[in-house]
């Protein structure tokens, strides 16, 4: 009697080329969203998170996409992140 094969590993979400990797995404810049409901959709970083997530605004809309899942926009130039709206006080 042969021992139980070991359970197959599950399979990747998206294959990944080996010894291809982007370059890190940052704040202000223009990015393509890759997957998910806004696919093809091009908008700006507005946030970055530690847990890999990323707040991209689409016009007037912002959403939270996996930073996994936008790929950085090569002719679009980065933009500094908008300041808040909000008065600093003594000023």
């Amino acid at each position: 009697m042969q021992p139980p094969a070991p359970p197959a590993p599950p399979p990747a979400s998206r294959p990944r080329r080996p010894g291809r990797r982007r370059p890190p995404i940052k704040m202000g810049a223009t990015v393509h969203v890759l997957a998910g409901t806004f696919q093809g959709k091009v908008g700006v970083v507005q946030e970055l998170d530690g847990k890999g997530g990323a707040r991209v605004v689409l016009g007037t809309m912002s959403i939270w996409v996996p930073v996994g899942d936008l790929t950085q926009e090569a002719s679009g130039r980065d933009r500094p992140p908008l300041p808040s709206s909000h008065r600093k006080p003594g000023r």
